[in-house]
């Protein structure tokens, strides 16, 4: 679809305000390597692809976004499950967060 122009700055607005209200994490701010979808291979071929993992030396941060009003107890374990697998990785310290979007609300799990 298209977006009439007053749509498109509402849209940029939020936009930025999220990305704002993330800076103090600095998540997008280039001090963290990140990989957005990197599929992480398990054992059997299977695969996880979280949203967002962002890396420093030995500290992983995984970031899984949602979109809605649901807040489902599944998405906590999900979470988990990315936690699990970056500890087995390797990775000595890692975080876990449940970014809703559309409330701008982030769970640590």
């Amino acid at each position: 679809g298209s977006l009439s122009s007053d749509e498109k700055m509402e849209i940029k607005s939020e936009l930025h305000d999220r990305l704002d209200s993330v800076a103090p994490r600095h998540w997008f701010d280039g001090t963290l390597e990140f990989r957005n979808e990197v599929d992480i291979i398990l054992p059997g071929g299977e695969f996880r692809r979280p949203d967002r993992v962002m890396v420093s030396g030995d500290k992983a941060i995984v970031v899984d976004y949602k979109f809605g009003q649901i807040k489902r107890s599944s998405y906590i374990r999900q979470v988990e499950q990315y936690m699990s697998y970056l500890t087995k990785m390797g990775y000595t310290t890692v975080e876990g967060y449940i970014w809703y979007l559309e409330d701008n609300e982030i769970v640590q799990v």
